[in-house]
This record gives C-alpha cells, sequence and structure tokens, in this order.
C-alpha cells in the first residue's frame, strides 16, 4: 500500500527493510532496558548510547529518511523521476546515510565501553579503541556529508563529483575493521582467565556475533563496487542504502546482544578484577 513494486521501482523494498529493521531493533531495546530494570543494574554510559544509537535518533531516524528517499525516486530507473523529486531523493539519501553512520558510531562505543565496563583494559588500550572508532565517525562524516562539494553536497552526480564516492571505499573498509576489532577484542583478557570452558565460549560468541555485522558490510562494499560509477543514481543506489542499512541496525542490535543475554552471570570468576559488583553479580 505504500509503494507499488515493479521491475522500474524497487522502492517498495527500502520501505520494507526499513520498517521491519525499525520494529525490532524498538523491540530489543524494550527488552535491553526491562532486563536492566529486573536485574536493578545502574544506568551506565554503554546504555545512555545504545539509548542514542538505537531508538532516540539515528538507526530509526536513518530509516525513516531511507523511506522518504523511496518516495523521492530511490530505487526507480532515473528517467522516470522528475527534477523535484530528484533533489527531494538526493536530500533523503544523504541524511539517512549521515544518521546510519552516527548510529554504528554509537553501537560501537556503546560495546567499547561495555566491554570495558566487563573486563577494564589499560587506560591506552581503552582510549586507543576509543580513538579508534571517533577516527572512523569522523571519516565517514566529512567523507559523505561533503562528497560533492558545498553549497550542495548531498547532489551526488558521477561526472560532476570530483571524488566520485570513492571515499566509500576506505568508510565501509574501516568499519569491517573496526567491528572485527570490537568483535574480539575481549578474546585475549579471557584467555588469560580460569573460566570453565563453556563459560568462556558464550562470552565469547556473545561479543564475537558482531563479526555478523562485518559480513553484511562486505555485501555493502560489493554492492558499492557494483553502482558507484553508474549515471542512473535513484536505481543503483538502491544496494548501498538497502545494505547500509541492514549494517547500521545490526551493529546497534548486536552492541546490546551480551546485555540481553544474562552475560554477567558466565562472568562471576572475574568479579575480582572488574568493575561488576558483588550485587550486581
Amino acid at each position: 500500500p505504500l509503494h507499488r513494486l515493479s521491475t522500474d521501482d524497487r522502492g517498495s523494498i527500502i520501505i520494507i527493510v526499513a520498517y521491519s529493521w525499525i520494529f525490532i531493533t524498538v523491540i530489543v531495546g524494550v527488552i535491553r532496558f526491562t532486563q536492566t530494570w529486573k536485574q536493578k543494574l545502574s544506568f551506565r554510559v554503554d546504555d545512555s548510547t545504545f539509548l542514542l544509537g538505537a531508538v532516540s535518533a539515528f538507526a530509526v531516524v536513518s530509516s525513516v529518511f531511507a523511506h522518504l528517499s523511496a518516495n523521492g525516486g530511490l530505487g526507480k530507473r532515473m528517467k522516470m523521476v522528475d527534477e523535484r523529486d530528484l533533489e527531494y531523493f538526493y536530500k533523503m539519501m544523504w541524511v539517512a546515510e549521515l544518521t546510519g553512520i552516527v548510529a554504528m558510531t554509537f553501537a560501537k562505543t556503546s560495546i567499547t565501553l561495555l566491554s570495558h565496563r566487563v573486563s577494564p583494559r589499560k587506560p591506552y588500550q581503552y582510549y586507543s579503541m576509543l580513538g579508534i572508532v571517533a577516527i572512523w565517525s569522523m571519516l565517514s562524516l566529512f567523507g559523505i556529508g561533503f562528497q560533492c562539494g558545498v553549497p550542495h553536497p548531498w547532489v551526488y552526480v558521477p561526472s560532476n563529483c570530483p571524488g566520485r564516492r570513492v571515499l566509500l571505499y576506505p568508510i565501509i573498509v574501516l568499519n569491517i575493521l573496526t567491528d572485527a576489532l570490537l568483535a574480539l577484542w575481549i578474546v585475549p583478557t579471557l584467555i588469560r582467565l580460569l573460566m570453565d570452558t563453556g563459560k568462556r565460549v558464550t562470552v565469547v560468541i556473545l561479543f564475537g556475533a558482531r563479526l555478523l555485522v562485518c559480513g553484511f558490510a562486505i555485501v555493502q562494499l560489493v554492492s558499492v563496487a557494483q553502482y558507484i560509477r553508474k549515471a542512473d543514481v535513484t536505481y543503483n543506489s538502491l544496494g548501498n542504502i538497502l545494505w547500509g542499512l541492514c549494517t547500521a541496525h545490526l551493529s546497534v542490535l548486536l552492541a546490546t546482544v551480551p546485555r540481553t543475554n544474562r552475560f554477567i552471570e558466565a562472568l562471576q570468576t572475574m568479579h575480582t578484577s572488574t568493575l561488576i559488583t558483588e550485587y550486581e553479580l
């Protein structure tokens, strides 16, 4: 009812995916904070960064703007889009990408804070990880925000944009690398601890699930490589936005997987060297 699907207009695919992710993300957010309340855990910085990334703004808002970009012509053959809708499409797609980057930034920050909360690292390790996330975030926001220069940086016409969006390559590659690093960051700590093998594996799986984000980002990279230089921007941008949405929402959702699985019970042997109190255990 929102959009008609045809061979020349695939915009409805984006709308279905966008709202599916919105519902899933909101439900998982409710589960997380319900469990936090039931377990009487204090609200920490990692909770607030997850909330910012998932609900109050950026993952959900990114999906809404993806829907609006479909209204403007995303997924439709460019020859079928009038000039006014085309301008609207450029703006909405631009904002959808930027808000997706901010959502992933908060998600990466949240998992970094949570990992440090469970098993504190040395200050230089902790701040180095936050610095890596910040560098990726700044590169991504400026690379996409000024992809074609002022005064209309949102208008992407390959022949008129000096960079032709090639910065999307390092942005996505660094996204993959940072998520892989975050997924495996807790492993060296676990190796040094005297833990039951089953509990150790559980914790590795809960944090390592973040590697799924890398898989979706790789698919996004392939999609970008296929469309980036094609003139039919509205039609060929579908893959980038579609897989970008999946990557952003998964990034947010997997930042809360350890919290929604009552994983603290599997870490009781770590309590002497962590910030977890006896009350929380």
